[in-house]
């Protein structure tokens, strides 16, 4: 070998090893993130606003950000919402030189690049708004907007500077968390208050039962004590299935049927009454324990049966 070609071959290796000192040096300059997260945020809409179909925004961002030159997330629908044509906006306040791409997509999953333009995007902040449409005939409920680390051939990564040997994959995301669309519909909620019963009307409605109630129950004893030689234990039980369903059917027990019960029941008796000897003592106290008991059962479980 001449001196020529030695010191040629001698150029060459030493270029070749300041080259993979410069691969290596770069390596060792670009460390992974650490606690890097990526979050959507969550909306809630109500229905009776919607006026057909609609378009959402959902909030996005990175969290123990090292600052990215380019960032790609993958994202989620559940399959009744879809995304929309304009795919995500980072035209927003706090948000200035990111241009957002579709990196690919299958159905309702979406995978997103990010890309700053010149400078790397710094902070922890809003990097975007993922754009989703509502069918305008959706039901009321929570329809998710997940976050994936891979779909398919696709891999979520953040290059910190705009080299290959600073890209990072899914493994360096510490917290990927999803977010989602809850659709309300108060105008439901006001139908149902509109059908129930002011506590007043409640109130007025059960006195009028308890005193028609007890009304039905003297009419019944005065005639039948005049007319029938019917035991009195078998009159007891014809007034108290008398009472028991005057009181059930009403819409609402409180303490004003006992008392309405008790006043109208106080009143004094007639001669015919007083023939028919210890019978209305008897009515008087059977429907007043109805009552309580009534009473006691509807304010601890609602009316039943």
């Amino acid at each position: 070998m001449n001196k020529g070609s030695f010191l040629g071959s001698l150029a060459a290796a030493i270029t070749a090893v300041n080259a993979v000192s410069i691969c290596i040096a770069e390596a060792a300059y670009y460390p992974p993130p650490e606690d890097l997260g990526i979050s959507a945020d969550s909306i809630e809409i109500d229905k009776s606003s919607m006026n057909g179909d609609t378009v959402a925004e959902i909030p996005v961002y990175v969290h123990n950000n090292p600052g990215f030159s380019a960032l790609k997330i993958i994202v989620e629908l559940d399959g009744r919402l879809s995304f929309d044509s304009d795919l995500a906006s980072t035209v927003v306040d706090g948000i200035a030189g990111v241009y957002v791409s579709s990196c690919g997509d299958s159905e309702n999953t979406q995978a997103i690049c990010f890309t700053a333009d010149g400078e790397r995007f710094q902070g922890d902040r809003e990097i975007g708004r993922l754009r989703i449409n509502i069918p305008g005939d959706i039901s009321v409920g929570t329809y998710s907007v997940a976050l994936l680390r891979d779909s398919d051939s696709e891999e979520i990564f953040i290059d910190t500077y705009n080299k290959r040997s600073a890209r990072f994959y899914e493994e360096d995301f510490s917290c990927l968390e999803g977010g989602c669309i809850t659709i309300t519909d108060s105008s439901a909620t006001s139908t149902v208050q509109e059908n129930t019963p002011e506590p007043e009307a409640q109130e007025t409605a059960i006195t009028e039962t308890a005193v028609e109630a007890v009304s039905d129950v003297e009419t019944t004893t005065s005639a039948e004590t005049a007319t029938s030689t019917v035991p009195p234990a078998t009159e007891r039980e014809k007034v108290s299935k008398t009472a028991v369903q005057k009181l059930y059917d009403s819409p609402g027990e409180t303490l004003t049927t006992i008392a309405s019960a008790e006043d109208a029941l106080a009143e004094p008796l007639n001669e015919e009454e007083k023939q028919s000897g210890m019978l209305v003592p008897a009515i008087i106290a059977v429907l007043l324990e109805l009552g309580t008991a009534m009473v006691l059962i509807i304010r601890k479980g609602g009316r039943s049966k």
